[in-house]
């Protein structure tokens, strides 16, 4: 799964654009061309779709373990994939989860049995862990300031309301 972010980004783009009967306006929120023109803006982050689409293009199950709420979403369960991946969720961004089997990352996996429970239990004792340690950032409740005119704001939603009436698009955490 070395491939670059770019390419990442014009393979989901396609996948939505060539699959308009799944890839609806309805699940991605916005008409399947404007969706793929938003995913190709390197300043925008995907999610679930784009997890999903990922999931079916290299036949590998990702499992995101949400830090904050230790909920574990399996993408691409039920299609008798014969590996899976664990990612990490704080609430911005998906790390992957690695097992450090040796003193290089020669050694490292990143790939398990989709039937390796304990894997998903050592996983889960991380995002346990970065819980207790507040290590995500929740979204609908973060403070933010606009750093072209100063104004403290208080999560996503605030900021998307700003940026629409203003046109300021530059803000931080604080």
């Amino acid at each position: 799964m070395g491939d670059s972010s770019g390419e990442l980004r014009d393979m989901v783009a396609a996948v939505v654009i060539s699959s308009p009967d799944v890839w609806t306006e309805a699940m991605l929120g916005k008409d399947p061309e404007a969706y793929a023109d938003w995913i190709m803006d390197s300043e925008h982050w995907g999610g679930g779709i784009e997890l999903a689409i990922l999931a079916e293009h290299f036949q590998t199950e990702l499992a995101a373990f949400d830090i904050q709420s230790l909920r574990v979403d399996i993408f691409g369960q039920g299609s008798n994939f014969k590996k899976r991946a664990l990612l990490i969720y704080d609430g911005i961004h998906y790390d992957v989860l690695v097992r450090r089997v040796g003193s290089d990352q020669q050694s490292d996996v990143t790939l398990f049995e989709p039937s390796d429970e304990a894997v998903m239990e050592e996983a889960m004792q991380v995002a346990k862990e970065a819980n207790a340690a507040r290590s995500f950032t929740d979204t609908g409740n973060f403070t933010l300031r606009c750093t072209s005119c100063q104004k403290g704001l208080t999560g996503q939603e605030d900021a998307v309301e700003h940026a629409k009436a203003t046109g300021h698009t530059n803000f931080a955490e604080y």
